[in-house]
């Protein structure tokens, strides 16, 4: 039977720097939620949905919605933190199988800022929804569901360690899994044996009055068990 993913933590050594990958506590989740803002600040999707409103607005809100969500059945987060600093330099986020429940009520209350493209931001998430549900089955599968690393600690091998070590776990226990990634994001992913399931989203910028040209957002990936990738 498999150690729990990074429990006891796990020390990675890169030249530059000496990481601790550990389980992530509900009192990280202000610096997770930067980490995923700054990871992603040069995406285009980032940009075209949120318009002009501020940085700390848009992170204040996802604050309030990974506190709602942290206590939801088999939610596992975990961070790696540079051993020199201190500093949370990474998050990886996962969905364990479970039996969905509800989301509380207040999750569905919490607003966007001012400046958001609504439109747009509400077409993304209606579209990835439905391809969510047309392929998880959440009993009985693992979403991968956040994976960050700031653009000072990218492609040292981090996102590479926190896929591994979970992926070891599901391997073991013979299951998928799923995931929505950025197509930056997908080498990393195809590396480990995911691959696309369904279409890739795409938005005329111009319909949601956010641009021109077509953008295209997200792949959708599945992963068969024992697919290997670095570090299996």
């Amino acid at each position: 039977m498999a150690h729990p993913p990074f429990n006891p933590p796990l020390t990675l050594t890169t030249p530059s720097h000496t990481l601790i990958l550990s389980e992530g506590t509900p009192a990280d989740i202000p610096s997770l939620c930067t980490i995923c803002y700054d990871a992603y600040a040069t995406d285009p999707m980032l940009h075209a949905t949120y318009g002009t409103a501020s940085p700390a607005a848009i992170i204040a809100s996802n604050v309030k919605r990974w506190e709602l969500d942290w206590p939801r059945p088999s939610r596992h987060v975990y961070k790696a933190v540079d051993a020199a600093t201190g500093e949370i330099v990474a998050v990886a986020k996962w969905v364990f199988p479970h039996t969905p429940t509800p989301p509380p009520e207040a999750l569905a209350k919490v607003g966007f800022p001012e400046g958001v493209n609504m439109a747009l931001l509400g077409a993304f998430f209606g579209r990835s929804l439905e391809k969510r549900e047309r392929w998880m089955e959440w009993e009985d599968m693992y979403q991968m569901n956040v994976l960050a690393v700031l653009p000072a600690y990218q492609r040292l091998g981090i996102g590479q360690a926190m896929l591994a070590s979970v992926l070891k776990l599901v391997d073991e226990e013979g299951r998928r899994v799923f995931v929505e990634a950025t197509p930056e994001g997908g080498s990393l992913y195809r590396k480990f044996g995911w691959v696309e399931c369904d279409e890739r989203l795409r938005f005329d910028l111009a319909e949601f009055k956010a641009g021109q040209g077509v953008l295209e957002t997200t792949l959708f990936l599945m992963r068969e068990p024992g697919a290997g990738g670095p570090g299996m």
